[in-house]
């Protein structure tokens, strides 16, 4: 079941953490968390959103784009996660 997030404000202790690597990105436990990512991004109208951000301390990445009130001139992108993204 696909459930939306709080998501973390500016200040919070877990996002000034290092977040841990993603070791198998085939368990369903990582594969619910982008899930949640997702839902929890669209209903803020986001474009983007990382795993720390739910409280959930691993390098994991969501980014999409579509139009909305934010931004009315974004362009169509379908969510991408990127999993242990690097630099």
């Amino acid at each position: 079941m696909t459930r939306r997030a709080t998501i973390l404000q500016v200040g919070h202790p877990l996002l000034q953490q290092q977040a841990a690597a993603v070791a198998d990105v085939h368990n369903p436990d990582i594969q619910q968390l982008i899930d949640d990512l997702i839902a929890t991004m669209q209903a803020a109208s986001g474009v983007g959103i990382a795993a720390p951000q739910i409280g959930q301390s691993w390098q994991l990445v969501i980014v999409a784009s579509r139009p909305n009130a934010r931004y009315p001139h974004a362009p169509v992108m379908e969510p991408l996660a990127l999993i242990n993204p690097c630099i």
